[in-house]
């Protein structure tokens, strides 16, 4: 099966007394950026717990009167399917189509905890969207192996302003003793393909391009200065004041 990927169209917060807050987002590079304290990091943290991440959001102001996040997912294959969880966590349910309001209708039901045996719940659901279902990775220099989780998957592509100020690679997450079970310290990148052991992520040190964002090129006429007129389509820029503006 091919591998695919997708795109996150908004991300907005429900409260039965709130308007509505939502960040949108285009194809390419988008930049959110307003002073500090009204919410551009919360917007990060809310789209790893709308990913799979451990509730409950963090208690900022203003996310009071908010109780339920909706995540609008584009997939490669066509197909579109929104997110509804809990501010405080717990289980997600799953609705076709992309939303900004939260339907009326019961949406299909999806654990927030990866089980390999068991396609209901988000991590395996996200991941045979992918085409990266049943894939395991390998977990210690025996060769045992582990299911492969799509938060394995989540922490190399979200990463917080925490996280890149670390001295540590960036392939790690800290946890030294489950380092192996992750791209390590050695920065090996897990390939995780058919080719390879009958779907066994195994460990390449091939030189790897990390960022492909074709979108975001400056114009050869405009490098030198800087000007924002040489980017071509794709940049999307979003200004906050504060979340709930």
């Amino acid at each position: 099966m091919a591998y695919s990927g997708f795109q996150i169209r908004h991300l907005s917060f429900h409260g039965s007394e709130k308007k509505p807050a939502t960040a949108s987002f285009q194809s390419g590079l988008n930049v959110v950026y307003g002073a500090s304290d009204t919410g551009k990091s919360y917007i990060v943290e809310a789209i790893d717990f709308m990913l799979g991440g451990k509730g409950p959001l963090p208690d900022i102001p203003q996310a009071k009167g908010y109780d339920r996040v909706l995540l609008a997912i584009a997939f490669d294959d066509g197909s579109e399917t929104t997110l509804l969880r809990s501010i405080t966590g717990g289980q997600f349910q799953a609705f076709e189509g992309l939303h900004t309001s939260i339907p009326d209708v019961e949406g299909s039901r999806l654990d927030e905890i990866h089980n390999e045996r068991d396609e209901s719940n988000l991590s395996s659901f996200l991941l045979s969207k992918i085409g990266l279902a049943g894939k395991r990775i390998r977990k210690n220099a025996k060769d045992e192996t582990q299911a492969l989780s799509f938060r394995n998957l989540a922490r190399l592509a979200i990463v917080n302003e925490e996280e890149i100020i670390q001295k540590r690679s960036p392939l790690s997450d800290g946890n030294y003793t489950a380092n192996t079970a992750k791209p390590s310290d050695r920065h090996e990148l897990y390939a995780i393909t058919p080719a390879f052991d009958r779907g066994i992520a195994k460990p390449i040190n091939e030189q790897v391009n990390v960022m492909n964002c074709p979108h975001f090129r400056p114009d050869s006429r405009h490098k030198q200065k800087g000007s924002s007129t040489g980017l071509r389509t794709g940049l999307c820029l979003t200004h906050i004041d504060t979340l709930n503006c």
